[in-house]
């Protein structure tokens, strides 16, 4: 193993081990926004936020693969499906992640239900389990909870709560799953520019401010841009609508590691 692909290794894996369980958001829509994926409606809602669902027009799939830092042995494929049904919304996401040192899974379910035309309540709950070299292989149930209200045409508020339950993956030295917070806005300057700043709190890290820019100067392309504090991480994406799919790119970039890059699919399904 060459030295960059082992430093890249030993740093993810020191994350990874403090915030076991909690994975990014899902689609390069989320990551060129600095990762402030709580209030992005698409297929990927399924698994970013639930309660997004019931405002999703047509039911949809999609599915994001992750590169990150040129490293193949940690890359990171998301399947996503959402259909919303009258004022419901019904989700399911699978995740695979890691090599043989380690190597994460997760499948997940979600429902939820709009109350009114401007509010919704989601909730989930996902089984992921974990190979970790000299370990062994250990697994559990986390659950999750989420709201989103829009407050008028432009505002939009939304809550997430990862893992409250605090998820059990040993009883030696009583190992569990992170638990996260997120607390996200959205405002809508104009039919052409979108904005969105979310706070993340890890219970192993300090608060995550999350930022980023969506810009539509057509009405079939996107140019994005974004900020994420916790680094500090800069990210920058594009993306193109045709019909009823959509291809998004993204990259982020990292101050010491490098680039990662972040490539969706995502299609609109007839009913």
């Amino acid at each position: 193993m060459k030295t960059p692909t082992l430093l890249a290794w030993f740093v993810l894996s020191c994350a990874s081990l403090k915030a076991i369980g909690f994975l990014p958001p899902f689609g390069a829509e989320s990551a060129a926004m600095g990762g402030a994926g709580l209030l992005i409606q698409n297929p990927f809602s399924a698994g970013n936020h639930q309660a997004l669902m019931p405002f999703i027009k047509k039911p949809g799939v999609a599915v994001n693969f992750t590169n990150r830092f040129g490293v193949r042995d940690i890359n990171q494929v998301n399947i996503a499906a959402a259909i919303p049904y009258k004022n419901f919304g019904y989700g399911i996401t699978i995740s695979n992640f890691g090599n043989s040192f380690y190597h994460q899974q997760m499948l997940g379910f979600s429902v939820a239900h709009a109350f009114h035309p401007k509010f919704s309540v989601g909730l989930g709950a996902n089984y992921q389990s974990f190979s970790i070299s000299n370990y062994g292989r250990k697994g559990g149930i986390c659950a999750e909870f989420s709201l989103v209200t829009k407050v008028n045409d432009k505002i939009e508020l939304g809550f997430r709560a990862f893992n409250p339950n605090r998820a059990r993956v040993a009883e030696y030295q009583d190992e569990r799953m992170a638990t996260a917070y997120q607390l996200a806005g959205s405002y809508q300057l104009n039919q052409e520019v979108k904005t969105i700043l979310e706070i993340e709190k890890l219970n192993a890290f300090a608060p995550n401010v999350k930022m980023g820019i969506d810009y539509m100067p057509k009405e079939q392309c996107h140019l994005r841009v974004g900020f994420s504090s916790l680094q500090p991480q800069f990210t920058f994406g594009i993306g193109y609508q045709y019909k009823k799919s959509k291809l998004d790119f993204a990259s982020v970039v990292h101050p010491y590691l490098g680039v990662s890059s972040h490539l969706s699919l995502s299609f609109e399904i007839n009913r």
